[in-house]
């Protein structure tokens, strides 16, 4: 026991290791392990492939087979996973891989939302590698990849009115867009005016590069309702050829639109005090793996794709008689690019929530 006048003890350092830390723990863990600096190998097979030239491999057989968007983050995520572990063989990746990998991601503080993302390219790395038989099982199959932090919020009718009274006119057409469609950022960012196209009915719909493009073979179909439409046919005819949405960035008004553009002018926005009044500068209660708390906006750009699938699912629009339509699971998964098994685990608990708070307000009522 203590005494009254004796000193509380010192409590454990509770924060997460800088960048610097873990830099100088997997510089130990190379000498550990026996692995030499950088050297040249000129066997390029087997295990004395390197890493940084199967890494090459990988991105040039992967171009042809994914969408523009998921290449450009491959090509981000392993370019930096190369200039740290590229010099290493996958016989040197076999002694203690896991925990390099583990260590480099860990280095980098603004991956901890996208922890699992990023350690499922490197496993699909070593794995394709080991697919097309430079050499046998991935060196790191038993890493383990976390969960992502995901953030599932949705805009409010007055979030959405508020959010469009102060937005630029460039952005307030991606918005309104994006709530009319729920079509990711990125498909919305690398829309053509070529992709705009009309079935044997006379419907138009977009023809998007998607995520899932390399495994169905297909860019994926959105059909537009009436407000999309009239934002299609507005932009058809100020822009006949190139990108669709523009952002007019730095007074040019063909620049390009970004998903950063998207994602700045929200949060520029969000600021206002009438949007701050709203909650639209809140952060999500998140963790790191470390359990270290963490802050990411509850509302981005994407938020948009969340807010179409939660008014389908749970009667926000209504018909022509003012009764509510209501949408199941696979008639928004068809919408939305997924499979009504997903559309299911992520919003499932919103429309049960929904569902519980209408009963009780009817029950009121009564």
């Amino acid at each position: 026991m203590h005494s009254a006048h004796s000193p509380a003890p010192e409590q454990p350092d509770a924060s997460p290791p800088n960048p610097q830390t873990i830099k100088a723990a997997l510089d130990v863990l190379l000498r550990v392990y026996g692995i030499a600096p950088p050297i040249a190998v000129t066997i390029t097979s087997g295990e004395q492939m390197r890493v940084d030239e199967l890494a090459g491999r990988f991105l040039e057989w992967h171009a042809s087979r994914v969408s523009r968007t998921r290449l450009r983050q491959s090509r981000f995520y392993l370019r930096d996973f190369v200039s740290c572990l590229g010099h290493l063989t996958i016989a040197e990746m076999r002694r203690g891989g896991c925990a390099m990998v583990d260590a480099w991601v860990c280095s980098h503080r603004g991956w901890n939302g996208c922890r699992g993302s990023v350690i499922c390219r490197v496993k699909q790395l070593f794995k394709w590698g080991s697919d097309q038989g430079f050499y046998s099982g991935s060196p790191v199959a038993l890493l383990d990849r976390p969960g992502n932090n995901t953030r599932v919020a949705y805009f409010s009718p007055e979030q959405v009115d508020a959010i469009l009274r102060h937005g630029s006119e460039n952005f307030r057409q991606a918005f309104r867009a994006m709530l009319a469609t729920g079509c990711r950022p990125s498909e919305l960012t690398y829309l053509d005016a070529a992709d705009v196209t009309t079935d044997l009915h006379g419907e138009k719909y977009w023809l998007v590069h998607h995520k899932n493009e390399q495994h169905t073979g297909q860019r994926r179909r959105i059909y537009l309702t009436a407000e999309a439409l009239e934002i299609t046919d507005s932009l058809l005819r100020k822009f006949s050829s190139g990108r669709l949405f523009r952002s007019a960035n730095k007074g040019r008004p063909d620049a390009p639109l970004s998903e950063t553009y998207l994602n700045h002018g929200l949060r520029k926005v969000c600021r206002l005090p009438e949007c701050r009044a709203l909650g639209l500068d809140e952060f999500q209660p998140l963790q790191r793996s470390s359990g270290a708390p963490m802050r990411l906006y509850k509302y981005v750009a994407y938020t948009c794709r969340h807010t179409f699938a939660v008014r389908y699912l749970t009667g926000h629009y209504r018909d022509e008689d003012g009764q509510p339509i209501i949408l199941g699971y696979p008639e928004v998964a068809q919408y939305m690019g997924n499979s009504a098994a997903m559309v299911e685990k992520i919003y499932g608990h919103l429309v049960e929530q929904t569902k519980f708070l209408s009963a009780r307000l009817r029950g009121k009522r009564m």
